[in-house]
């Protein structure tokens, strides 16, 4: 009994993989109301506006960051005091959606600071 059972319980199971498999019965609508394929690629405006509302939240409001984009590729410029900002800024419009980004953004620290690039020579023949 309990054999018949199992292999009755395997063959609805498949029976139903299949079915489901072959595109038979119905389907419940997506909620965003597509058919289920990846979306485009986004409109310049579109990258452009997340970028700017990430660079005027913490930890970029603080500094001078713009932003322009066409045809996908997102050019950042202004500066920083906080030389991770500049990497984490690029990272923030790839995520946004842009394909490629220029950064132009300089760093504005302290002079002989090691992310400077400067920095004393005392000790260095």
């Amino acid at each position: 009994m309990i054999r018949v059972l199992a292999c009755s319980m395997i063959l609805v199971v498949s029976g139903s993989w299949s079915f489901a498999q072959s595109g038979g019965g119905s389907q419940a609508p997506l909620p965003s109301g597509g058919t289920g394929s990846a979306p485009g690629p986004k409109s310049d405006a579109v990258i452009e506006k997340c970028i700017v509302g990430k660079l005027k939240a913490p930890p970029f409001r603080a500094d001078d960051l713009k932003v322009t984009v066409r045809s996908g590729t997102a050019v950042l410029t202004g500066s920083t005091k906080i030389a991770a900002h500049k990497a984490n800024a690029t990272r923030l419009a790839r995520g946004c959606g842009a394909s490629r980004v220029g950064n132009r953004i300089a760093f504005a620290g302290r002079p002989g600071s090691p992310a400077s690039g400067g920095g004393s020579s005392a000790g260095h023949p």
